[in-house]
């Protein structure tokens, strides 16, 4: 019974059989000049690179992660991310020349350049799903117990600041309060 209750989460839960099993997959950067005047927008120009084998994701890489966007006239410079399924015995390199030739076919696209990097496949049952990664937890803790420390800090009052829990009482509603309105 204990086996059956195991096959069954096991079966719920999509773990695979095979453990030893991976996808090998790598990013490739290009930096694309898609023409105002020829060609698709770049949603569709994303949709058709997707479409080319062996591409998982299409990704525009933003000015902040180091990428380009940018409008040059008669054209657009953009940098893209693509994740790439590197089937076994073929060569990264080689596969990558053959998508970014690919992608020079396409109606208003050129390839100015490229490069690649190596990316690991994560197991399900290695990823952390609480939001925030081991190291991430250990960096928040670090950082807490540095913009904590400085609560004892001496202020021109005399008094460390949000050492006291200020008094929400409204002055009328104390004994105090009552008392001297009573005495006038």
């Amino acid at each position: 019974m204990k086996k059956l209750i195991e096959d069954w989460r096991s079966f719920l839960t999509e773990k695979k059989a095979d453990p030893t099993y991976s996808q090998e997959t790598f990013n490739a950067f290009i930096l694309l000049a898609i023409s105002n005047e020829r060609g698709g927008n770049r949603d569709e120009i994303k949709n058709d690179i997707r479409a080319i084998e062996e591409v998982l994701t299409v990704t525009p890489v933003e000015r902040v992660d180091g990428g380009v966007q940018k409008d040059v006239g008669d054209y657009f410079l953009s940098t893209i991310k693509l994740r790439i399924r590197l089937p076994r015995g073929v060569d990264r390199e080689w596969l990558t020349q053959e998508v970014v030739k690919d992608v020079n076919t396409m109606r208003g696209l050129t390839v100015r350049s490229y490069n690649t990097e190596r990316s690991r496949e994560l197991r399900e049952d290695e990823m952390n799903y609480s939001g925030t990664l081991p190291k991430d937890q250990a960096e928040h803790e670090r950082m807490k117990k540095r913009l904590l420390g400085f609560g004892g800090i001496s202020t021109s009052s005399g008094g460390s600041p949000f050492t006291e829990k200020p008094s929400y009482k409204h002055p009328k509603a104390t004994s105090e309060g009552r008392s001297e309105e009573t005495k006038e």
